[in-house]
């Protein structure tokens, strides 16, 4: 090390101090040469012969096939992985997976033509300004509190994180189509204030823009004229002809009229998906042609029911006083969302911001804040025309209760049987009804026979028929000798 100090280098190239690399390349001379001489004081010979991987590439212009290769190479390598020494970069020892036991390395932070080491890495202490070898002859500690680092010089000069990239300061601003609604003002309206619209759409969009790690340039541009809802299909071509989180009211099984909102995607989605005559659908602007047109009904110019988003659904009910309520099942297809342009940088992160509103709660709060909903819709998810009650199940119930009942009296009647046959005689153990009333020993019998398992019992029926057996034998023999 001090020899290495005292080298005087050229002025003109500059001082170079130690790296890592430079150890590195130190000790792993020294370990060949170490290696080198266990071998060859192990009895290994130093030998080349040709190999005949190398002769197949005879053709090539680099003429591969005259190079030699080292016969003791495996040998050698046995060898050096065998080898075990301390060097300048830290001890040098190898793993039964041939990998440098404790490996550290440089974190470097690469800043115009040079750079500088802001730490250190090993399996042992992870990210350190401190050197891994100091931290050896300490204990392991790898909590988060001592992962840590120098500061990070970024492009620039400064030490900030960049924000990432950026919209140019002289470019166009980011364009935003925002709908000119008549209806359901409470998602999206204009307004007199900047930005010039308002509405639970509009405060979504900017609390995810404000999330986004860069400034995004935006104005508004309302579509419409302002007298009927426009198409979404003219403001997003590229969407899908899906209509999202669809709720029917009291749907029509018949031709009845089905009401759906003015510019609606709900519209594409009853014709090519339920296929339903395009006839079939009223056109509604507003909240009050929906009541308009659910208490006229179709047979005096109304409609049956009304298809349409649930956002929309839910807010008209919550204002209608509980005239009305949904029936039935949702039809969901897909969720609300922004449309961007094909590849656009800003649909990723947008959509991971939007993950984080709704994982920190802002985003219901600002559900709250815009559609607020009474008790109407409570009550209308209480009563279901299609839920299922326990009086559906009434045959299923009588079923198993009849199966359950007739299991029950056929294991009852072959224990009784079973019991009978374990029973002695009337007159048998006089003594013993003497002193014990006959009916409660009986009673006590029967349940210790039934607690016993039914291979004990077979057991029991099968000893007691061959004590019966017995007895009856020498009764049998005495009445034969007594006719004789």
């Amino acid at each position: 090390m001090s020899r290495w100090s005292n080298l005087n280098h050229n002025k003109s190239t500059g001082a170079s101090g130690f790296n890592s690399y430079a150890l590195y390349a130190y000790d792993t001379v020294w370990l060949a040469a170490r290696a080198l001489d266990v071998f060859l004081n192990e009895g290994g010979n130093i030998s080349y012969s040709s190999d005949p991987k190398l002769s197949e590439t005879n053709r090539s212009a680099m003429n591969l096939a005259s190079l030699r290769v080292f016969d003791g190479g495996q040998q050698f390598l046995q060898t050096l992985l065998r080898i075990k020494f301390s060097g300048p970069s830290g001890q040098i020892q190898f793993d039964l997976d041939k990998n440098l036991v404790n490996p550290a390395y440089d974190v470097l932070n690469i800043g115009g033509t040079g750079s500088r080491r802001i730490g250190y890495w090993s399996n042992y202490s992870g990210l350190s300004t401190i050197s891994p070898e100091v931290l050896y002859t300490k204990p392991q500690n790898n909590s988060s509190n001592n992962q840590h680092l120098y500061s990070v010089i970024w492009p620039g000069e400064t030490s900030l994180v960049p924000r990432g990239w950026v919209f140019p300061e002289n470019g166009k601003p980011l364009r935003i189509a925002v709908p000119n609604r008549i209806g359901y003002q409470q998602f999206v309206s204009k307004d007199k204030n900047p930005p010039g619209v308002r509405g639970y759409c509009i405060d979504v969009f900017e609390a995810a823009i404000n999330l986004l790690p860069y400034p995004v340039p935006r104005i508004y541009i309302l579509q419409g004229n302002g007298q009927r809802n426009p198409n979404y299909n003219e403001l997003v071509q590229a969407v899908a002809q899906d209509a999202p989180d669809l709720v029917k009211l009291a749907f029509p099984t018949g031709n009845d009229p089905i009401g759906i909102q003015d510019g609606s995607f709900a519209k594409n989605y009853l014709m090519d998906e339920l296929n339903i005559a395009g006839s079939r659908l009223v056109i509604l602007k507003n909240q009050q042609d929906y009541s308009t047109a659910l208490q006229r009904g179709p047979k005096n110019g109304g409609v049956a029911a009304i298809v349409d988003e649930l956002p929309y659904i839910e807010l008209f009910l919550s204002s209608s006083n509980c005239k009305f309520r949904t029936v039935g099942q949702e039809f969901t297809k897909s969720g609300w969302g922004f449309a961007f342009q094909r590849d656009s940088p800003l649909a990723v992160d947008l959509s991971t911001a939007i993950l984080q509103l709704s994982e920190n709660g802002d985003l219901q709060k600002i559900h709250n804040k815009w559609l607020t909903h009474g008790d109407c819709m409570e009550q209308s998810n209480q009563v279901d025309d299609s839920r299922l009650s326990l009086t559906s199940f009434w045959g299923l119930f009588l079923i198993c209760g009849i199966s359950c009942f007739i299991a029950l009296a056929t294991f009852f009647c072959k224990i009784i049987i079973q019991f009978r046959r374990f029973t002695p005689e009337a007159g048998e153990d006089a003594d013993v009804d003497e002193i014990q009333p006959a009916r409660p020993r009986r009673s006590l019998s029967l349940i210790n026979f039934v607690d016993k398992k039914e291979k004990d019992i077979k057991e029991m029926l099968k000893r007691r028929g061959s004590e019966v057996k017995r007895e009856a034998s020498p009764s049998s023999d005495g009445h034969a000798n007594s006719q004789a």
